[in-house]
């Protein structure tokens, strides 16, 4: 197993990030949500110098306690994290693994929000190779 970090080294995998108000890919109105700065990162690959640059451009927030912009190790691991999500058949069997209510279609927005993420970090970003790279080697933070 390998650190994010170090995943991020190797494939030398960049990102960017812009602040914004609020995100607009949730409606969280929570005090966290209102209190919490948001960011839209994009972020960055080449497979290999005469390869085009791929891109992958996400939202992502932090709590109040963190002040300055969020770091590329952070948001990787927190889209591996959401797409484990691909990992499951279904939203019963995520919910389940979570323990969040199967009738709540909050976390059925959820689980749908983190299948997208998956996908895209692997369609967008990463390719399936790189992609199963990051799944099977690499620990979380």
């Amino acid at each position: 197993m390998i650190t994010v970090e170090e995943f991020i080294q190797k494939h030398g995998i960049e990102m960017t990030a812009v602040r914004i108000e609020k995100r607009t890919d949730m409606d969280d109105v929570s005090d966290w949500a209102k209190d919490a700065s948001h960011w839209t990162c994009t972020l960055a690959y080449r497979p290999h110098p005469m390869a085009p640059l791929r891109t992958m451009v996400t939202q992502f927030s932090q709590g109040s306690a963190h002040t300055d912009k969020p770091v590329v190790e952070d948001v990787l691991d927190s889209l591996m994290r959401d797409a484990s999500a691909l990992d499951c058949d279904s939203f019963e069997e995520w919910a389940g693994e979570l323990g969040v209510d199967t009738d709540s279609r909050k976390a059925e927005r959820t689980y749908r929000q983190c299948c997208l993420l998956g996908d895209q970090l692997s369609v967008q970003l990463l390719g399936n190779v790189l992609f199963e790279e990051l799944r099977d080697e690499v620990e979380p933070q």
